[in-house]
């Protein structure tokens, strides 16, 4: 067990790290951390049973302050063993676990914990680290450990484990998993506001229910649902065999994701939840801004193509935050700050998008995105600062879609008058 108490052996570390990090490396996983001997004595003097804890903390700092020293960018530790202070040095893996009910509880309540102690980023492998999964179990936990901070896919060679592929249990199996990374990926300008949120105030993305609602006395001891930041609330499957589970709603106005369904929160409700989709709701008077169906996130990736997702009662704010992905230099400023604002009159619905604030050198000139109202119909034509627009192809009954396209630094305002179908302002 190397003694990274010791300022010779951090640097020895970072010596043998540098040749990795010279031929592309991104990242490293500090595994183990959690083993040192009771005789060990670190170069600090301190005992090993009163090192054991702090160890963790020593280990990813040397890892990450190397990589740091390295180059310009963001450094990231996969680490296995933590101690206080470790949220600095993200991110935190919770350990092994096998793909059964049990461990999706526990675990989920673990990652739970650690966001209430101040770690934003923390993970758990998707199907955990062995133990053959079942067409349940690997939907039931692809289906809320793929929404983790950091979502880590863990399989085995084929030979050793042949369960746990995406195809293994079938094409249900397959297309559920599917759409669950197609949603990892489109949700990932959502993920950069939560982001920006956890580094301003040390909010994490995952959030037990009595951290974002902490005056409500129903979710003091909730483990088993959570809030994906403040506008998706998730209620995943934690046990064997049910098709159907109960939820408590916060105050508000609740819609089902992948549904036309709504209701008034304030009230405990049962929803369907067959084996291939998780209950996922969304925040009535959230923006959410969602992008493109992906497999992959370029360097150099950019915002510039994006969905604003809007549901009722049309009345919120957005503040989002972008910068280059992959350098530390939105410490120094490089960044840019857009606010979005929807509100409804009555007879009108208006989003305010403003001119972006600040820059970086990626920041798009101009913006294609497309404004998505959910459970709302146009009586009327929408505008664009005064200019006509048509609805996209590919709305439905439910929903309807415009394109708004504009000057990044200018900002526009979107005006849709006469909705029906829904009340606006109520469910």
């Amino acid at each position: 067990m190397l003694d990274f108490t010791n300022p010779r052996a951090v640097r020895w570390w970072a010596d043998k790290l540098a040749p990795l990090l010279r031929q592309g490396i991104a990242l490293f996983k500090n595994d183990d951390g959690e083993y040192l001997p009771e005789t060990a004595r670190s170069a600090r003097s301190v005992p090993g049973p009163e090192h054991h804890n702090l160890y963790g903390f020593y280990y990813g700092r040397a890892t990450y302050e190397a990589l740091q020293a390295f180059d310009d960018r963001r450094p990231l530790v996969y680490s296995r063993s933590v101690w206080a202070g470790s949220q600095r040095y993200p991110a935190m893996f919770l350990g092994d676990q096998t793909p059964t009910f049990h461990h999706m509880r526990a675990t989920l309540r673990a990652g739970l914990n650690l966001g209430l102690a101040g770690f934003a980023y923390w993970t758990a492998d998707v199907f955990g680290l062995d133990g053959r999964t079942t067409p349940e179990t690997h939907m039931r936990y692809a289906q809320w450990a793929m929404f983790n901070p950091i979502a880590r896919y863990f399989w085995r060679p084929e030979a050793i484990d042949p369960t746990r592929f995406p195809w293994s249990h079938g094409p249900e199996a397959e297309a559920s998993f599917r759409r669950l990374v197609g949603l990892r990926y489109r949700l990932l300008p959502y993920y950069c506001c939560l982001a920006w949120e956890a580094h301003l105030t040390g909010t994490p993305l995952l959030r037990p229910m009595m951290l974002e609602y902490p005056d409500d006395a129903r979710f003091a001891a909730t483990e088993d649902q959570l809030m994906i930041g403040d506008c998706l609330l998730l209620a995943p499957v934690l046990h064997a065999g049910a098709r159907e589970r109960s939820v408590v709603l916060p105050d508000g106005v609740w819609h089902d994701f992948w549904t036309a369904q709504s209701w008034a929160g304030g009230q405990r409700v049962s929803v369907q939840a067959p084996v291939d989709r998780v209950p996922l709701f969304s925040c009535g008077g959230s923006i959410l801004p969602l992008g493109p169906d992906a497999s992959s996130i370029p360097d150099g990736h950019t915002f510039r193509e994006l969905e604003l997702h809007l549901w009722p009662p049309y009345r919120g704010t957005r503040v989002f935050r972008e910068e280059d992905g992959r350098t530390r230099r939105y410490l120094n400023g490089q960044f840019a700050s857009t606010r979005m604002e929807v509100r409804s009159t009555g007879t009108e619905i208006q989003l305010r998008i403003d001119p972006a604030h600040g820059a970086y050198p990626e920041l798009p000139a101009d913006r294609m995105w497309r404004v998505v109202l959910h459970r709302a119909i146009a009586c009327g034509r929408a505008r664009v600062d005064g200019r006509q627009v048509l609805p996209s192809p590919g709305g439905t009954g439910e929903t309807m879609e415009l394109p708004v396209s504009f000057r990044t630094q200018d900002g526009c305002v979107l005006e849709i008058p006469g909705i029906r179908g829904m009340d606006p302002d109520a469910v």
